[in-house]
Parts: C-alpha cells; structure tokens; sequence
C-alpha cells in the first residue's frame, strides 16, 4: 500500500513540473519552498527528529537521496553491483548507504 501511495505522490508531482522519482515533499525540500515545507510538515506533524523540530520534507529529501523507495540492487553503487556480480554473488544485499 505504501508504494501505492508514493507513486500517486510522485505522479502529482510529474503534474506539477517535478522529476518522475521524487515525491512532492522531498522536491519543496530540495528547491527551499519554506512555505511548502511549513504546511507539508504540518500535515506529518507526528514525524519528527530528535529535537521535537517537524521535518517530513527533509526527511523524504534524504530518504530519496539513499534512493530507499528503491528495489536493493538499485542502492548499491554500479561498481559495487558489477563486483558482485562477476564473483556471481546473486544476493541483493549491499552495503549499507
């Protein structure tokens, strides 16, 4: 379901003039759209980091930066997937990013 989810959100964001693979709150967060952020972060307002500070959209920024909406194989770097996979290593597991 939640994967559902994020594609409705990445699809409005496609709409609105965003990138395909980025959800709505992690592109207010990487383009500084303060006012955006403030109503988004309101909307998740029991999300928030150790200081009690909301902060939905930095968080979906970072989370699209490790790129954790991914499938594993994605995660890894291309050097590292070649590795694995010339010393057929087939497990999807990569290091931690």
């Amino acid at each position: 379901m939640m994967q559902f989810l994020i594609a409705i959100d990445q699809l409005v964001n496609v709409l609105l003039g965003g990138w395909a693979d980025e959800t709505i709150s992690a592109r207010c967060h990487r383009e500084g759209r303060k006012r955006c952020e403030w109503w988004i972060n309101l909307l998740f307002f029991w999300q928030t980091n150790d200081k009690g500070e909301r902060n939905h959209c930095e968080q979906c920024f970072y989370h699209e930066k490790a790129r954790m909406d991914c499938p594993l194989e994605y995660r890894c770097t291309t050097q590292e997937y070649k590795k694995r996979r010339k010393k057929g290593i087939r497990s999807l597991k990569c290091k931690e990013n």
